[in-house]
């Protein structure tokens, strides 16, 4: 499936989060886009207006991570 768009609201996946393509950055599972002063940790000179092909859906690892420790429970 593909992020939900509503307005200015994206929405990711059961499971995933928001990367942002240009600097890697992640985001949680809703964005509300509007202007981005800094990308990256570096300020920009004139405000970024964000959009939604600026981010892409990726697996949550902190979901994963937990699985993996209730996995470790249940098998000690």
């Amino acid at each position: 499936m593909t992020m939900k768009i509503e307005g200015n609201k994206i929405t990711a996946d059961e499971g995933k989060v928001f990367r942002r393509k240009e600097s890697g950055e992640l985001f949680g599972n809703e964005i509300y886009l509007g202007k981005s002063w800094y990308i990256g940790g570096v300020k920009l000179d004139v405000p970024h207006d964000d959009v939604p092909e600026d981010f892409e859906e990726v697996e949550d690892e902190s979901l994963r991570a937990e699985y993996r420790e209730l996995e470790n429970i249940t098998t000690e």
